[in-house]
């Protein structure tokens, strides 16, 4: 009885994580990569009505304001086309990080399980371990895995939430300025107010560098494009400084939940049956 519980439990552990690995091979940058296709297809058919970031919105007004003032959507469309895939190359690179983890977990878990099932196999009528003793494995297994995407997605948002707040805001300006709408129109529909909302002290300079652009441009007028550029190849210098403080992050977290949730079981299940072999 004991025997059909342990392959009960690996299959069962087994079926998570194929569902889960399935889950996370598919989820985050679909809808992303849906409206990539959509503005590829020229002319655009019917009306894109899932939500990607702030991409959705911003292709709205694009076609909302060149059907209001003229100009040529298709070519005010190329940037965000250009920003999209960019942003979608940025969200697989942290996936990729992400699954590195996620694959350490499985094989040791499953290595875990294994040589659980083989011991068992091998040992049947010498020494059978408790379901509570293998409950308690399977779920320090599982908790490992939830907490550590509770906690990365937590690190996610923290770190790379004013960069999706600020590069949104620009990139609209941006985007609004090529379709030549008044500058009031173009302030106000890119938000540019919003990024003045807790900034962080890494942003600071180059929101208030952006401010001085914009208030120079509205006083003075002429040409802004250029050195709102320069401040968006500085978003991605960020961005990229961001990361890799995100992997540090993420490989100490990966070492910390191994080591609590996967080898601690593993040694447990080891200390319980030499304790076996050292009362027999």
């Amino acid at each position: 009885m004991k025997v059909i519980f342990l392959i009960y439990t690996f299959f069962l552990y087994t079926f998570f994580l194929v569902l889960f690995w399935k889950r996370k091979n598919t989820e985050g940058t679909k809808e992303g990569e849906k409206l990539l296709h959509w503005i590829t297809c020229w002319p655009l058919q019917s009306e894109f009505k899932r939500q990607y970031k702030f991409y959705t919105d911003l292709v709205e007004k694009i076609l909302h304001y060149s059907r209001e003032y003229g100009g040529h959507p298709k070519k005010n469309l190329l940037t965000v086309k250009q920003a999209l895939l960019g942003d979608l190359r940025f969200e697989k690179k942290i996936k990729k990080e992400l699954k590195g983890s996620y694959f350490q977990y499985i094989l040791l878990g499953l290595i875990t399980w294994l040589f659980i099932f083989g011991s068992q196999h091998i040992l049947h009528s010498k020494f059978v371990i408790e379901k509570n003793s293998l409950l308690v494995i399977l779920g320090a297994q599982f908790l490992g895995v939830f907490l550590f995407e509770v906690v990365c997605k937590r690190i996610i948002r923290r770190d790379f939430f004013f960069f999706d707040q600020f590069y949104g805001v620009l990139f609209s300006f941006l985007s609004l300025i090529k379709v030549e709408l008044p500058i009031g129109t173009i302030l106000e529909q890119s938000s540019l107010e919003k990024i003045y909302q807790k900034v962080p002290s890494e942003w600071d300079p180059l929101v208030k560098e952006l401010t001085l652009v914009i208030q120079r441009w509205k006083t003075l007028g002429g040409e802004v494009k250029s050195d709102v550029y320069d401040i968006l190849e500085e978003t991605h210098f960020l961005r990229d400084l961001t990361f890799e403080k995100f992997k540090d992050k993420v490989q100490f977290l990966r070492l910390m939940f191994l080591g609590i949730f996967f080898l601690t079981p593993y040694l447990f299940y080891l200390s319980v049956l030499l304790n076996a072999f050292l009362i027999v």
